[in-house]
């Protein structure tokens, strides 16, 4: 069929320059392997761990104070294993020697000796983080999360297909966080490989060429 001349013009100037990749049916956009991440969606006992920040009350013993909120599920409890992070790469593990109830009505002030010294220039007031293990979620799918998923939220992300050529879009719906850990309620099954790096730009697209 001959598409009107007056039609093609008002379609160009309403567009602008038109790519392939902006046109429907052209072929999926080109991904450099080496520009992604892809993280493997794992099956079992997710460990559910808290992250809050604090700082050191005491060199001796070496112990840090971090304030958690009451609503957190399951509580911490006395005796809980701890990292105590100073770094990114540096941590001294611990456990919990005592958990104050009544210092606000909504937290709860837990106080972490670790096991070893503290490193030499650090004083009390220092600010360091901790991760500390309060359970695990039995029997579900899980993986390290991308930088722009949130517990309890949806949102498209691609798989590996078997090939390892393309990538296909799915709908993910996530469960509860732990730390750098996402639970997967639904869209995932074991074994997939999904890739965590930033594709929301590619969200129109049903697939992705990986080369």
């Amino acid at each position: 069929m001959r598409i009107p001349t007056l039609f093609l013009s008002l379609l160009i100037l309403g567009t602008g320059t038109m790519t392939a990749q902006n046109l429907p049916g052209q072929a999926e956009p080109e991904i450099d392997k080496n520009s992604i991440s892809i993280h493997p969606v794992r099956r079992g006992n997710m460990p559910i761990r808290l992250t809050p920040t604090g700082e050191i009350v005491s060199l001796t013993p070496p112990e840090a104070l971090f304030l958690v909120p009451s609503s957190a599920a399951p509580s911490p409890q006395i005796g809980q294993m701890t990292a105590i992070l100073l770094n990114p790469s540096d941590r001294l593990m611990g456990s919990i020697v005592d958990i104050d109830r009544a210092t606000l009505l909504d937290s709860w002030k837990l106080t972490v000796r670790a096991r070893e010294p503290f490193p030499a220039g650090l004083s009390v007031g220092t600010k360091v983080g901790s991760l500390i293990e309060v359970g695990e979620l039995k029997d579900v799918l899980y993986f390290e999360r991308p930088a722009n998923a949130r517990a309890n939220s949806e949102m498209p992300l691609f798989v590996m297909e078997p090939n390892g050529d393309y990538a296909k879009r799915v709908s993910v719906r996530f469960g509860r966080q732990s730390g750098a850990l996402l639970q997967i309620a639904d869209g995932l099954s074991g074994g997939d490989k999904v890739i965590v790096t930033d594709t929301t730009q590619w969200n129109s697209y049903g697939r992705l060429r990986i080369k």
